[in-house]
């Protein structure tokens, strides 16, 4: 049987959360914190140019444990555009960040309804590219977790929006360590916010490796 007392006591977590109502420099200084300590990882990688780098940054490691789920998706609500309707992500990014922030919105009294795309449609069922409730002009924003290349996420806008009409509102990028992702959604009509840029991790860096920041800078 339900102890009705608890239930009542603990349904929902609600605006008074010390945990949901933290300000947005907490927010950010804990998910940096976060990706400084844990998605460092000095191992050599094949770049895509070919060349080897011996430090590597796995944003994964962070956005996919708990914590960073919980930490990104706060973020996210606290940079939201006040129209967006939904929120998606490629399966390929942290897909399960757009649920998070639709969860956390609905907790706070919002209805951001999330999805997220596939790399190719289904070739069962209802063979859909888009997954989830999105609704034909809906304002949306999508999510990267890491932006590299501004032009897979542009290639994302296109798609999203020959196959919902949607409205790209924003394109919200956790991690930013591109140099030229501002210009090009600039150029485009999309309004991008970067939450951690590369240089604010190189500086939340603990001590012991100031000694490969240039190097990490350069091959990342």
């Amino acid at each position: 049987m339900v102890n009705k007392d608890k239930k009542d006591n603990t349904a929902g977590i609600g605006l008074d959360s010390k945990l949901i109502s933290m300000r947005y420099e907490e927010v950010k200084k804990k998910l940096l914190d976060k990706v400084a300590n844990e998605a460092i990882f000095q191992r050599d990688i094949i770049l895509p140019n070919g060349q080897i780098a011996d430090i590597c940054l796995d944003v994964k490691e962070t956005f996919l444990s708990a914590e960073g789920t919980f930490l990104s998706s706060l973020a996210i609500l606290h940079n939201l555009n006040d129209d967006v309707e939904a929120i998606g992500a490629s399966m390929e990014c942290s897909s399960s960040i757009p649920s998070t922030t639709s969860l956390l919105a609905y907790v706070r009294g919002q209805e951001i309804s999330s999805f997220y795309l596939r790399k190719n449609p289904r070739q069962v069922g209802f063979s859909k590219w888009i997954q989830g409730p999105l609704k034909q002009g809906a304002k949306v924003c999508l999510l990267q977790d890491m932006v590299s290349d501004s032009d897979e996420v542009v290639d994302l806008v296109r798609k999203v929006r020959e196959e919902s009409g949607a409205q790209i509102l924003q394109v919200i990028g956790i991690v930013d360590i591109s140099k030229h992702a501002e210009a090009r959604f600039f150029d485009i009509g999309i309004n991008y916010t970067p939450l951690i840029r590369l240089k604010e991790v190189i500086d939340a860096l603990p001590h012991s490796e100031l000694l490969v920041q240039e190097k990490f800078h350069a091959q990342v």
